[in-house]
């Protein structure tokens, strides 16, 4: 649906989710950031976390059916090189508020598009 591309209009850079590393303490996958379309909207919504629980959300972001998100995954929002030059702690900084905690995708009525919505969160 044309509606579904045209609200995303914002370039942000998607972090995607980090992992343990070699000294058993966790590392954020910087290297592999890429920005992507979306619409973010700072909105509160009610969603289920990763546990079952209900949250509310910090913002919205409304993804392409192309860059669904994963759960852990965090958000800046800027450029990929704005990011890239910010050191590694002001990089933590910058995203900590920014995890993706909930997505939901939502097919439209003929199933031709979805609408992709990644919650962030939790409000506080």
């Amino acid at each position: 649906m044309r509606i579904l591309r045209k609200i995303r209009k914002e370039v942000i850079t998607y972090i995607p989710k980090g992992g343990v590393g070699p000294e058993g303490v966790f590392v954020h996958n910087f290297a592999a950031s890429s920005e992507i379309l979306v619409r973010w909207e700072d909105d509160q919504i009610e969603y289920l976390n990763p546990e079952g629980e209900t949250e509310q959300s910090r913002s919205v972001v409304y993804f392409g059916k192309d860059d669904i998100p994963e759960k852990g995954a965090y958000l800046y929002k800027g450029l990929k090189t704005d990011f890239d030059a910010l050191t590694e702690a002001e990089k933590i900084d910058a995203i900590k508020k920014n995890e993706i905690r909930g997505v939901k995708v939502v097919p439209t009525l003929r199933y031709t598009d979805y609408l992709v919505m990644g919650f962030l969160g939790p409000f506080n």
